[in-house]
């Protein structure tokens, strides 16, 4: 007599086993056919239908309308262009910004947590230039950024630069107006302090400002909204928030290029590039919005990447 349960319990574990081999495949990262499981940053901030992920504020969903452009800065070591994942507007990597400079150190470890082996780069003079395009700059915008800074707090008396655009020039699509300064710097000032200067505010935008900490990944975001005769500007790091503080009406730099990880000292942007304070830091998930975006949808972004354990 033949003993049935014997003969169909292996079969019966089998694809129990396999079951349980292939959730061991995806959730562990083993093996090349490994999926990384939501969230996954790049696709929420894109917008990504299948990526919901687990964030503290679900009712403010990402819109990948609101992405002008997106560098992500972690193209291959040998690439010299900056892949804009929206296709709106590629950069460049440029070496280096003066003799005495290191440029870029490559095949840094990548500063996101949910893709683990990706590579970013440590900016030492090196910095990239993104050619102006129309609508490139909005009268409402956020730029955001992921950073590492590479100097300790002893280090003062150096202005490190993480984004500007602008200057003192004749704007095109303007109707003929006269030269006169635009845009806005962004930057760690001589004492260590985060700072913004944005036209036609006189001096520093914030009065109080959060000291940079070496060696830490940073989430910064700055956000700009367009009211009657003023624009609001705020200020986050690491999801703190700063402002809003009113300035002027801001104007767009229009015309001019977009530069991550220097100052330039040209003052018309259809000139060559005149390079000054490069920052010393990792950068990375460079974003460029045509909205301000609020203190809840900052904070998603930073639930998405949280400090490795």
């Amino acid at each position: 007599m033949i003993d049935w349960a014997f003969v169909l319990t292996p079969l019966l574990v089998l694809p129990i086993a396999l079951m349980f081999s292939f959730v061991g495949c995806s959730d562990f990262g083993e093996g090349p056919s490994a999926v990384v499981k939501p969230p996954r940053y790049r696709d929420y901030i894109m917008g990504v239908h299948d990526n919901p992920g687990t964030v503290p504020h679900p009712d403010f969903k990402p819109n990948v309308a609101d992405v002008i452009a997106y560098w992500r800065l972690v193209d291959d070591a040998a690439n010299t262009v900056a892949k804009d994942e929206k296709g709106f507007q590629h950069g460049a990597y440029v070496t280096k910004s003066d003799a005495a400079a290191s440029g870029f150190f490559t095949g840094q470890p990548g500063l996101i947590t949910t893709d683990p082996g990706m590579m970013c780069r440590l900016y030492d003079g090196g910095y990239v230039q993104i050619p102006f395009k129309h609508e490139l700059y909005t009268d409402d915008f956020t730029v955001e950024a992921w950073i590492k800074p590479q100097w300790g707090t002893a280090t003062t008396g150096f202005t490190h630069v993480l984004f500007t655009a602008g200057g003192h020039y004749s704007r095109p699509f303007s109707g003929g107006e006269p030269p006169r300064f635009v845009g806005f710097t962004i930057l760690v000032g001589k004492d260590n302090h985060w700072q913004v200067f944005m036209f036609p505010h006189v001096g520093a935008v914030f009065s109080v400002t959060p000291l940079v900490l070496p060696n830490k990944r940073t989430h910064f975001a700055l956000t700009v909204k367009r009211d009657v005769g003023q624009s609001h500007v705020t200020l986050f790091v690491d999801g703190k928030q700063f402002g809003p503080e009113n300035i002027g009406l801001f104007t767009k730099p229009d015309g001019a290029p977009f530069l991550i990880a220097i100052n330039n000292t040209e003052s018309s942007p259809f000139n060559p590039i005149k390079p000054i304070d490069p920052i010393i830091a990792n950068v990375q998930e460079v974003v460029l919005y045509r909205k301000a975006l609020s203190l809840e949808e900052v904070q998603n972004h930073i639930a998405l990447n949280p400090e490795k354990v």
